[in-house]
């Protein structure tokens, strides 16, 4: 089966790719295969859209960006916004 693993730091760019890494997991043993840098969405739509089966693990912030903390008037600390 495929395993992928996904990396956001940003929306893609050329200065702050998403980095997707293929890997493979057969006989309980993982391989990485591929690592991509990912520069636009479409790109990423593509990825997405490989016929399966895979599974993907995805590290992205859940976080909010300040200016729009203070511009909607929550409070910036994460666990008293998402209470």
């Amino acid at each position: 089966m495929k395993i992928y693993g996904i990396d956001f730091t940003s929306a893609p760019g050329k200065r702050k790719p998403v980095t997707l890494a293929v890997g493979e997991l057969r006989n309980k043993q993982l391989t990485l295969k591929e690592i991509h840098a990912v520069t636009h969405w479409e790109e990423f739509e593509t990825f997405l859209n490989r016929k399966g089966p895979w599974m993907a693990g995805m590290d992205f912030p859940f976080g909010l960006p300040g200016s729009f903390l203070s511009t909607v008037g929550l409070p910036h600390d994460w666990k008293k916004y998402v209470s």
